[in-house]
Order: structure tokens, then C-alpha cells, then sequence
């Protein structure tokens, strides 16, 4: 029986895949966050305030109270 070739999948960029969480910036002026957990940055904006965020940073980044789950 042939061999069926491996499909190579690569990882999530930030903001995407099912190792994320939606997470909404509450205040208006831009922000740049690095996750306190996985290091991965996060720019918020009024124009960009649902960001997808790597559920490791999830924890921290609510209870700071500046963010909320979508």
C-alpha cells in the first residue's frame, strides 16, 4: 500500500486558531501588550478592540480589568 505524504501544518500565527480566546480592549487609546504568559504581543486600538489572544494570556490579561472575553 503507497504511503500518503504528511501534510505539514503550521502553527497558529497569533490571533488565530483554537488555542485562542477573543478578548476585547475596554479603554480607546492604543496599547501595545506583550502577554504576560507565552511573550506574544497584542496592539489594541479603538479602530482594532477584539484581538485574538493565545489562552495562556487569557487569566492575567482579564483580571487586569482592562479587558473582557468576547
Amino acid at each position: 500500500m503507497p504511503k500518503l505524504p504528511v501534510a505539514a501544518h503550521a502553527p497558529p500565527s497569533p490571533g488565530q486558531g483554537a488555542g485562542t480566546v477573543r478578548l476585547r480592549y475596554l479603554a480607546r487609546s492604543a496599547i501595545l501588550v506583550r502577554g504576560p504568559r507565552s511573550g506574544t504581543p497584542y496592539r489594541f486600538s479603538e479602530q482594532q478592540q477584539v484581538q485574538a489572544v493565545q489562552r495562556a494570556d487569557v487569566e492575567p490579561m482579564v483580571a487586569s480589568g482592562h479587558f473582557r472575553r468576547e
